[in-house]
């Protein structure tokens, strides 16, 4: 047959055309979601800002989740620019149609070109020295076929995303596996370009050796063609796609066997030449490509387009999901430890103000201990007040205050040092900080000084020498002023025995004075130096953990709101697929009775459409046709959103088993993840609701 044998001409310029319409409306749309990441990226920015400038700062956390914030901003970025990277590398391919052909190393690949192009056999064979970059592109019936690096190559990694790149640009994958049994490294790879949307048409290279005795080939072959051994074959693979989520189980295989039909066209003067070709089946498989193009090359040519988008809008969507899931984990975490130290702050003050009332009884009692002797000893000592100032030095009061401040704050140093051990195990931008360091905020520092600070304006009140008068007082006479602390006035015996009985009680009395006026100062410097410990370790803590928990959970909904405006992009694409859908099977104006389209590109799309409406039968056996292998679900719409997510999940999960956060958007859906239908109804029902999904 001639290498021209098939016209496509009229169908390859309504496929342009359509290419041209999908490249105007993923334009458009890729502008648009510029500007949306660009938006977030300011209010990224703008959280980071505001986090910068708070008085409360550590170097160890905050550097961390600054760290975060910028990455964020940089994705954001760099997501912008993908988008018109994506678009940009399809654009070459408007004027063409694009096949592009899959298959593991040695699998065929070189000999369907050499097949399709009547080429000589040079590149048969060669697949395995093939260099990295080593992308061939050639044409068969005006169609554009590009041969990529084999997967599962030496050069691996790095060969598949050369082919995966070249798969976004195709409008159809040729899929080549051989008979000598599949590999789980094949299904990957399906998976892989079915994520893109990309249609597929499964190629089975039957492999067997063609020599020169042509019966005994031709006998061979029909050996190897042996349908229960070959659908044996198709299944094990299929069982290995199962696996990776995907249901193609009435996907058609086309049987072939490449090398057979290269020897044939090449034994142009040979007798048998036409029977190996017929053996062969590449005929069929020929037919099948033309067919599948006219009956569904326009239908792909705009999809390729507007699926570029879509996959990057969907994939970039349930990303931001994904990371709002944990961002918000991140500030209830926060939230929580920030809640926990506020309820143990009070606890702490009400706890260190009974250990500051029970120090100061202690020193009351010892202070009782000293007062009754020291006044039968020294009422007509005229230097009763400095031997009373030696007496309280030898009390050692300051560092009996200063080791009950030192204790609380070292009570808060822990508590600080646990909060932040925690949240340094539990959140992702907390990893380093060290257990036994605490947060480095301005104006804390240790009890001491709280305490020699303090004792500066303690000074006067317990050390009484220089406010004493030297008094010149008779032995068991009118003692004149004893001036003590300022308040001991004068007194007088009206005998002896009364007058010494006097005195004693009177100096006890004030020395009482003096004890309560000592403990009322020490109470109120413990309290104050106290309170400043609370305010600059604990109170400090608790506002770097609500200025943290702020910025957590503004980014969080940043990355949920701008989810929502990609998914609104998202449901309109959707639906200008299945409007282009709708017309291709003569059903123009049908797609006004969908309210909403949901979709996982070569898996699922899901048609909302108002409660009781109902879609003619035939239209929508045209329409799965079309679309397939992505199956066709119909959902009706109800306000009430536990029974349309149940709807939804197809009926399994009932509404009572449902919750929805309605202040956070988040609704608690108990799906078995493991199920694939169910894990795919469960991410149209984040599109199709608005809600966050979680189990």
């Amino acid at each position: 047959m001639a290498q021209n044998e098939y016209d496509l001409e009229g169908v390859l310029e309504k496929c342009r055309k359509a290419a041209s319409d999908g490249y105007k409306i993923a334009s458009e749309h890729t502008a648009y979601i510029k500007d949306t990441l660009q938006d977030a990226e300011k209010e990224v920015q703008a959280t980071l800002d505001d986090f910068k400038k708070s008085q409360v700062y550590d170097s160890g956390v905050t550097d961390k989740l600054c760290g975060q914030l910028e990455e964020i901003k940089s994705r954001f970025g760099m997501l912008s620019d993908a988008f018109n990277d994506d678009l940009e590398s399809i654009e070459q391919n408007i004027s063409k149609f694009s096949i592009t052909l899959f298959g593991r190393t040695m699998a065929g690949k070189s000999t369907l070109m050499e097949v399709l192009t009547h080429g000589d056999g040079r590149t048969i064979g060669k697949g395995a020295q093939r260099t990295t970059r080593d992308v061939r592109t050639y044409e068969w019936n005006g169609l554009q076929i590009t041969d990529v690096p084999g997967i599962g190559a030496f050069n691996g990694e790095e060969d598949e995303n050369i082919a995966f790149e070249a798969a976004q640009s195709a409008d159809l994958i040729l899929f080549l596996l051989t008979d000598d049994g599949p590999q789980s490294g094949e299904a990957e790879c399906l998976e892989r370009i079915a994520s893109l949307g990309k249609p597929v048409i499964f190629i089975m290279n039957v492999k067997s050796a063609i020599d020169d005795d042509m019966e005994l080939a031709l006998y061979d072959l029909e050996d190897r063609f042996n349908m229960q051994r070959l659908d044996k074959i198709k299944n094990e693979f299929l069982d290995y796609v199962d696996k990776q989520g995907q249901e193609w189980k009435n996907y058609r295989f086309v049987y072939v066997h490449l090398l057979a039909a290269f020897v044939a066209q090449n034994r142009k003067q040979d007798k048998t030449a036409a029977t190996l070709y017929r053996a062969s089946r590449i005929a069929y498989l020929k037919k099948q490509i033309i067919t599948r193009i006219q009956e569904k090359g326009e239908f792909y040519s705009k999809k390729t387009f507007i699926d570029c988008i879509v996959n990057s809008v969907l994939e970039s969507e349930e990303i931001l999901l994904e990371q709002f899931k944990s961002t918000s984990t991140q500030g209830r975490i926060v939230l929580a430890k920030r809640r926990n130290l506020e309820e143990w702050k009070e606890k702490f003050k009400e706890d260190g103000e009974q250990r500051i009332d029970s120090a100061l009884i202690e020193i009351r009692s010892r202070l009782n201990s000293k007062i009754f002797s020291f006044a039968q000893e020294h009422y007509a000592d005229s230097h009763a007040a400095g031997e009373w100032k030696k007496e309280i030095d030898r009390l050692n009061l300051p560092q009996t205050c200063q080791k009950v401040l030192e204790n609380l704050e070292e009570q808060a140093n822990d508590k600080i040092r646990e909060t932040v051990r925690e949240i340094g195990s539990e959140l992702k931008f907390i990893v380093d900080i060290n257990e036994d360091s605490s947060l480095n905020m301005p104006g804390i520092s240790n009890g001491r000084k709280y305490w020699n600070r303090g004792l500066i304006v303690l000074g006067g009140a317990i050390s009484i020498a220089g406010l004493v008068g030297a008094i010149s007082l008779p032995f068991l006479a009118v003692a004149g002023a004893f001036a003590f602390l300022g308040f001991l006035g004068t007194w007088l015996f009206d005998s002896m025995t009364d007058k010494t009985l006097s005195a004693i009680e009177n100096l006890q009395h004030k020395l009482d004075r003096n004890a309560d006026d000592i403990c009322e100062k020490l109470k109120s410097q413990m309290l104050k130096s106290f309170r400043k410990i609370v305010k600059n370790k604990i109170t400090a803590l608790i506002q770097e953990l609500y200025r943290m928990d702020n910025a957590v959970f503004r980014l969080a909904d940043t990355q949920k709101a701008l989810a929502w405006k990609l998914n609104g992009r998202l449901l309109d694409l959707n639906k200008k697929i299945v409007t282009e859908a709708f017309r291709l099977t003569g059903a123009t104006g049908l797609e006004w009775w969908i309210e909403e389209v949901a979709r996982i590109p070569n898996k699922i799309v899901m048609l909302r459409l108002a409660d009781g409406r109902k879609l003619p039968d035939e239209k929508m056996k045209k329409l799965r046709k079309l679309v397939y292998p992505e199956s066709v679900r119909i959902v009706f719409y109800t306000e009430n959103k536990k029974w349309f997510l149940s709807r939804i999940m197809g009926n399994s999960i009932e509404r009572y088993q449902i919750s929805i956060e309605e202040k956070i958007g988040v609704a608690h859906v108990p799906y078995n993840d493991s199920d694939t239908d169910m894990r795919n109804r469960a991410r149209l029902a984040q599109q199709l609701t608005r809600l966050v999904i979680t189990k």
